[in-house]
């Protein structure tokens, strides 16, 4: 999940503002792309090596269980490659309609929106085996409270990324190079969706974990179909706009049924009153981050360094956006479940630092 999610789309990032340094406009976005997936491969291999070694050595033993193997890889297939459509199908539509430099700065800004689903992928590695044993000792009152927990952390950190994008939109995309910025419409509503989609929390994983996968394969098929038509009726007409439309309707199709398959089949539901306090405090980080943007003399702050003012600004702006959104978040005050979960992250924080930072911590800790 952190190659697809995360490691590929911050690799395409790099290899794009690369390329536009050397002029290599859109046929750099295409090359950007291939390595990007090349490279995001090997490291795929390098850590299947280094967590799954019995899988390359010869002499392991193989046991096959094929009726259980097929009756869940079969599904889990079908609705892997349907959400890959959803990703997909919209780039390769406007490709057949209007190849060339829509193409490019659809991907750009179809690819940056996907940032948001880093959150939900990392929670869902963690999330899935929790719920299984849950599911196996049929603690259902924990389980639900789990998935209402976790769906509103995810919606919490996709949330604040969502904010950046918005805010920074046409910034955003003018790093890419001056014509993307055509493209900065259709980065806002994927991004929409992408939010949507993590609001949902990991639903599909709470359906595959709980034996109702043949469910997250229909909601994911269904709206892998939706979209292509959708993309086929207006991606003629709008070229870009109606690719982001239509990969869009792919995502929102997709996370409802999901969502509702979760409700239907669990009784379970993602939103409660909690979300109050991350949507408070996003809408006040995003406005008041936007007022100063169009208020601050950014070209005269920013116009003497050698990079485009864009880049500065999303950096000094874009982190004043997250400390306040964190900053209000704490003082609207945390669960106990949110102090457990920063309790933990933060012993796992610990165990990663050098020895030297450590020991100060203890030392202050004993002071």
């Amino acid at each position: 999940a952190y190659i697809q999610q995360l490691i590929r789309p911050g690799l395409f990032l790099i290899f794009v503002g690369v390329c536009y340094v050397l002029g290599a406009k859109i046929f750099g976005v295409i090359a950007a792309y291939a390595l990007a997936m090349f490279l995001a491969g090997l490291v795929g291999l390098y850590y299947l090596r280094k967590l799954f070694p019995d899988l390359f050595d010869r002499r392991s033993e193989t046991r096959f269980e094929t009726k259980a193997l097929f009756g869940v890889s079969i599904p889990m297939s079908i609705t892997q490659g349907a959400q890959y459509l959803n990703n997909f199908s919209a780039i390769l539509i406007l490709g057949i309609f209007a190849a060339g430099a829509p193409v490019g700065i659809f991907n750009a800004a179809a690819r940056t929106a996907t940032f948001l689903t880093a959150v939900r992928f990392a929670f869902s590695g963690i999330f899935s085996p929790i719920i299984s044993g849950l599911h196996a000792r049929q603690d259902t009152e924990e389980m639900g409270r789990l998935y209402k927990d976790v769906s509103r952390w995810i919606f919490t950190g996709a949330f604040a990324l969502f904010l950046v994008i918005v805010v920074f939109a046409s910034e955003v995309m003018g790093i890419f190079g001056e014509a993307f910025g055509a493209g900065v419409t259709a980065l806002v509503i994927v991004a929409v969706a992408q939010l949507y989609s993590s609001s949902v929390g990991p639903a599909p994983r709470m359906l595959a974990m709980t034996d109702n996968q043949n469910f997250a394969m229909i909601a994911t098929s269904v709206a892998a179909v939706t979209g292509v038509i959708v993309s086929l009726i207006l991606i003629p007409r709008l070229e870009v706009l109606g690719a982001a439309i239509g990969m869009a309707t792919a995502i929102i199709v997709e996370n409802t049924g999901t969502m509702s398959a979760v409700k239907w089949r669990l009784g379970y539901w993602p939103v409660n009153v909690m979300w109050l306090k991350p949507l408070t405090a996003g809408a006040v980080s995003g406005i008041v981050t936007y007022l100063l943007k169009v208020t601050l003399p950014l070209d005269a702050m920013f116009g003497f360094l050698p990079v485009p003012v864009s880049i500065p600004t999303i950096m000094l702006l874009g982190g004043f956006l997250g400390v306040l959104f964190l900053g209000l978040l704490w003082l609207f005050g945390l669960s106990e479940t949110d102090k457990e979960f920063l309790g933990a992250f933060w012993n796992v924080a610990k165990r990663h630092l050098p020895r030297r930072f450590r020991s100060e911590g203890r030392q202050e800790d004993s002071g």
